[in-house]
């Protein structure tokens, strides 16, 4: 019987609490709404986090049907032209007649073929470079020097930003692409860089295979002039048949007109290469840049403002409880 009285002095039934409330409205309003409020306001006036992106492109590289386009050139500087002639002559004669044929010939293995995956490599090999990212950074503007107040912080700035373009292999699928990943805030200016450095790099390649070719076209005349001197100082008095001396002049003269070479050069100019609006030895397919947030978005406002409520609401109402008991 005494532990049954103890146990009704204790307990606050439902009906207790209601009236508690309603004598206390006002200190259990503000307890539990005023938080919840603040909490809102608080939540709403902060400045959205900044975004910040994984962005990965692939690079594609020309297809089978463009490859085709330098088929002629490829062909051409593989081809062995090579006319058969049964020489009449004989002896040290023919010895001469087949040493001017040698030097009459252009080697053909110093120039190389246009294939697509060698493209392929060279512009994957521009675009990775440390140095031309880091050119192409400044030039395009992708960081902005205005935004820094001293030249190292721009510097810095600009070395990071060359270390977060990462290159991989893309195994997935029947075709193996390449992909360029960078870590990034503003997808816009992203996509605008990425069409930058595809455009710059192609038209370095250009350059590129252009130079090389006139480096090894005019380094095989001047060796063929030169060989060419050479055997004419040491044949000319030796030669003595007549129908040799005939082709020895001859043999001088072409190789003076060099209508192989301009031939060589012709093929090479039918190509792209001598368009740089054909030209390209890869694209990066900007359409093609999956984004991933790697920033937790901000905090859900109404179920964190619905939150604190409940937790103010709990709190009123233990206020209001414990208020009446010290008025007791």
């Amino acid at each position: 019987m005494p532990l049954k009285k103890v146990t009704k002095d204790v307990e606050i039934d439902l009906i207790e609490v209601i009236n508690l409330i309603k004598r206390n409205k006002f200190q259990f309003l503000f307890i539990s709404f005023l938080p919840a409020i603040l909490v809102f306001f608080y939540l709403n006036s902060k400045p959205p986090a900044e975004k910040i992106f994984k962005a990965v492109t692939t690079i594609i590289p020309m297809s089978t049907f463009q490859e085709a386009q330098y088929s002629e050139y490829n062909s051409y500087i593989t081809t062995k032209f090579r006319v058969e002639y049964v020489s009449p002559l004989t002896g040290d004669d023919l010895i001469i007649f087949n040493m001017l044929n040698n030097v009459k010939k252009i080697d053909y293995s110093k120039f190389k073929k246009i294939l697509k995956s060698d493209l392929q490599s060279l512009f994957l090999e521009k675009i990775s470079e440390k140095n031309f990212l880091n050119n192409a950074i400044r030039r395009s503007n992708y960081v902005n020097k205005d935004e820094f107040t001293s030249n190292e912080e721009y510097e810095n700035k600009v070395e990071q930003t060359v270390n977060l373009f990462k290159f991989y292999e893309d195994n997935e699928g029947v075709n193996k692409n390449w992909t360029i990943s960078s870590t990034i805030k503003d997808k816009k200016k992203y996509e605008e860089f990425l069409k930058f450095i595809e455009k710059t790099a192609n038209n370095e390649i250009r350059q590129y295979l252009i130079d090389e070719f006139e480096i090894s076209i005019t380094t095989q005349k001047l060796f063929k002039n030169y060989l060419a001197k050479d055997v004419q100082i040491l044949l000319k008095e030796t030669i003595k048949n007549d129908k040799l001396k005939v082709y020895f002049d001859k043999f001088f003269i072409y190789i003076q007109e060099n209508e192989a070479f301009d031939r060589l050069q012709d093929k090479f100019l039918s190509t792209p290469i001598n368009n740089s609006d054909l030209f390209f030895a890869s694209t990066i397919n900007v359409n093609s840049t999956k984004y991933k947030n790697i920033i937790k978005e901000n905090v859900n406002i109404f179920i964190s403002t619905f939150s604190v409520f409940i937790l103010s609401l709990f709190l009123g109402l233990t206020y209001v409880i414990f208020l009446s008991k010290l008025r007791k």
